[in-house]
């Protein structure tokens, strides 16, 4: 009856779950294995290397893994302003993932001064 439906659907969330879990395990293997490859063939500093470095902070940042992910979102942001300039869309978008992490974590003023800080950029990078 109505108890055997819940059980059934109770076991069938627990499998997505368990499925999304190793999905996003299984990613956060292949984007650390696209930044090792870019670091060797491109450089450590290369602005491709900080592309990856914040798509992997914000794989990181969906799972709730904060602590891991604002390092790289840090590096990201240290290779983007040196390569390409603190005024750099790439920074704002940065920025703004940044921010996001610390509003989910608490800090609301370290990410009004970050949002602040790229929509800046975004006004003079027009």
């Amino acid at each position: 009856g109505e108890k055997d439906i819940s059980t059934k659907l109770t076991s069938n969330g627990l499998e997505i779950t368990g499925y999304v879990t190793s999905l996003m395990r299984r990613n956060v293997g292949l984007y650390k294995q696209s930044l090792e490859i870019k670091r060797e063939k491109l450089g450590i500093d290369h602005p491709k290397v900080a592309i990856s470095l914040s798509n992997l902070a914000s794989l990181y940042k969906n799972q709730g893994l904060y602590s891991q992910a604002e390092p790289l979102y840090k590096q990201s942001l240290d290779i983007f302003n040196d390569k390409l300039g603190t005024n750099h869309p790439d920074v704002a978008e940065v920025l703004d993932n940044l921010a996001d992490l610390y509003k989910r974590t608490g800090r609301a003023a370290e990410a009004r001064s970050i949002e602040a800080r790229a929509r800046e950029i975004s006004k003079i990078s027009r």
